[in-house]
Order: C-alpha cells, then sequence, then structure tokens
C-alpha cells in the first residue's frame, strides 16, 4: 500500500512543499502534514458551498426583517417550510421502492 498523499500524486513540485511549509517535528509525528494540507485543500470547496448554501435563507430573513415582524416571521415560517419539504420530497424520492 503507498503513502503517497491522496491528491498529490501528480503534482510536479511535490518535493518543494515541504519546504514551503515547515511544520514542527512533534506535528509531523503525530499527523502526516501533507495528506491532511490535501485534504484541507479538497474540502475547502465543500465548505464554502455549504456555507452559502446556509447564507441564502439566512440573508433573506435578515432584509425581511428590516420590513416588519409580520413579514419577518412569513420569510421564517417560509424558509423552513421549503427546507423541511424539500428534504422529506428528496428523501422519499430516494428510498421509494421501484
Amino acid at each position: 500500500m503507498s503513502s503517497a498523499p491522496l491528491l498529490g500524486a501528480g503534482e510536479p513540485f511535490g518535493e518543494c512543499r515541504e519546504a514551503k511549509r515547515p511544520s514542527p517535528a512533534w506535528l509531523r509525528r503525530l499527523i502526516d502534514t501533507e495528506e491532511a494540507w490535501a485534504q484541507l485543500q479538497f474540502a475547502l470547496p465543500m465548505v464554502l458551498t455549504n456555507m452559502s448554501y446556509y447564507a441564502i435563507p439566512l440573508v433573506s430573513v435578515m432584509f425581511s426583517g428590516h420590513l416588519g415582524n409580520v413579514h419577518l416571521a412569513g420569510a421564517t415560517l417560509g424558509n423552513s417550510w421549503a427546507t423541511v419539504t424539500g428534504y422529506a420530497f428528496v428523501v422519499r424520492t430516494g428510498i421509494a421502492p421501484s
């Protein structure tokens, strides 16, 4: 089994990367810093996507809060209903017998 990092297999500067990001000796003994760095680079787009996904309802609720309490309650209920209904629909279609 190879100990090559997940995403660093095709990189031409794989050897130079250690010199650019020095890490303490105790950290290198504890975890594989090169693999951790590769996985963090791989996970960053997914984290940003999830944050953006949750920011859309947040911004709409914030904007409707400036209009008044009734508008704020309506926007919050609408976002909650759409989220729960959409989630139930996706789960229902994913496990439906064929």
